[in-house]
């Protein structure tokens, strides 16, 4: 399956885009250049398939749904902010390398299967009260 073109304008533009009951699953290393939302409406899963790398900010809303991050985030250059906005289960099955991670919202559990770095001094990892 090749990259939707919403994931690639968000390549190019660096904007938040939309992907209703589409996940978004793309097959090669995705750099982003510039900060980027990946956002299904609350109309399915997030899967991210592939390494997601680039100096910038990362924020993930299923929108209640599911996120999967079934590759490195970060694994060759690390991101600035991973933030989780709302959903429901996330797994994250390798490593994540950012300089802070946050989860906002979610009803069900967020699952680490690999190491988590943060890079800060603070090394911020914040999830609210409620996933703890």
């Amino acid at each position: 399956m090749a990259p939707s073109p919403k994931l690639e304008q968000a390549q190019s533009h660096c904007r938040e885009f939309y992907t209703p009951a589409v996940p978004i699953s793309p097959l090669t290393t995705d750099h982003f250049i510039g900060p980027t939302t990946l956002n299904s409406d609350g109309m399915g899963d997030i899967t991210l398939s592939s390494t997601v790398d680039g100096a910038t900010d990362l924020t993930l809303d299923s929108g209640g749904n599911d996120i999967f991050a079934l590759a490195a985030i970060g694994g060759i250059t690390p991101i600035n902010n991973l933030t989780i906005i709302n959903t429901n289960d996330a797994t994250f099955s390798q490593l994540i390398n950012a300089q802070t991670l946050n989860q906002l919202a979610g009803s069900g559990t967020t699952t680490f299967n690999g190491p988590v770095t943060t890079s800060l001094v603070s090394g911020l990892i914040s999830m609210e009260p409620d996933f703890l």
